[in-house]
């Protein structure tokens, strides 16, 4: 009876980051390690963004205006055209205005 041979072989890699490199890393990592142990940053109690310019409250107000001047069109030409309808079938429920429409040519 033959035994199987051969030993076995570890490969052991490893990938330490460039010499020059290591004592800026290990330095970055305890500034990290010091930070996280401080808790977390406390809120920024000022204001966190940019006034805007008074050329862009100005096209706000005109937008808004022109928004409301638009409804008001609307509105008057929606009455317009609902008295328009209005008196369209009125005149066509006359009488004389149904013989008309009733008669045949």
């Amino acid at each position: 009876m033959s035994k199987g041979g051969g030993g076995g072989t570890n490969t052991v890699q490893k990938a330490d980051p460039w010499a020059g490199q290591q004592p800026y890393l290990t330095d970055l990592y305890r500034q990290a390690q010091t930070q996280f142990q401080q808790g977390p940053q406390q809120f920024y109690p000022g204001r966190t963004y940019a006034e805007a310019s008074p050329t862009v409250y100005q096209a706000e107000e005109l937008k808004t205006s022109s928004i409301s001047s638009s409804r008001i069109r609307i509105r008057f030409y929606c009455s317009r055209i609902s008295t328009s309808i209005n008196e369209s079938c009125t005149k066509i429920s006359r009488p004389n205005a149904t013989r008309i429409f009733s008669s045949k040519s």
